[in-house]
């Protein structure tokens, strides 16, 4: 921690972003490491939707509505500002970064913890958790469907769920994650915009 808190020090704006299961209040432990350090530090604690339930239960596609519509509409942020998201708000933030257009905030700097930036599977080599509010079966059937337009629109996480037994339809689904990487089709835009951070820090 004092390692991180050394790479933010004295520095623009951070905008931090909570995980899925989670809520902005998660990330209230980090904040207030990151102001000890620098009290006149600016933050700004992002949310999806209304917190825990929708960090689950949110398309992709909203939740980076969101979360951008959280940083252009803070003009804090106008001159740029780092990153810092744990787990799926790392990779939200990346999402940003990438689709970010010239009229909103810079990112200057990307820092992650345990952030499924390639992607997050389960299910073979170890167990997935069942979501919460879902039937067992319910959760039994998320993984034969998992490339699918009620899958996809339905978890937020099916965004980014990279299946190696399934490469094939992982791209040809054209999953949020895959045109991300380049992979379903080729974005410029994407590439430009995420050579612009001057540093990339991803823990874990």
């Amino acid at each position: 921690m004092i390692m991180f808190i050394n790479i933010v020090a004295k520095q623009p704006p951070v905008v931090v972003m909570h995980g899925i299961m989670d809520t902005k209040e998660s990330m209230n432990n980090i904040i207030q490491y990151l102001k000890d350090v620098t009290p006149d530090l600016y933050v700004l604690n992002c949310e999806v939707g209304n917190g825990y339930m929708d960090s689950i239960f949110m398309d992709v596609y909203s939740a980076v509505k969101e979360v951008t519509n959280c940083i252009v509409n803070d003009p804090n942020l106008m001159d740029g500002f780092i990153i810092l998201g744990y787990s799926q708000g790392g990779y939200l933030l990346r999402s940003y970064l990438e689709n970010r257009t010239d009229s909103q905030p810079k990112v200057l700097r990307f820092i992650t913890l345990t952030s499924p930036l390639a992607g997050y599977f389960c299910g073979v080599k170890s167990a997935c958790p069942n979501i919460p509010g879902l039937p067992d079966f319910v959760n039994d059937l998320i993984a034969d469907f998992e490339y699918t337009d009620f899958v996809q629109n339905l978890i937020t996480g099916a965004g980014y769920w990279r299946n190696p037994y399934q490469l094939p339809a992982y791209l040809d689904y054209q999953t949020h994650l895959s045109l991300l990487d380049n992979q379903a089709e080729f974005n410029q835009q994407y590439k430009k915009n995420f050579l612009e951070p001057d540093k990339f820090i991803l823990f874990g």
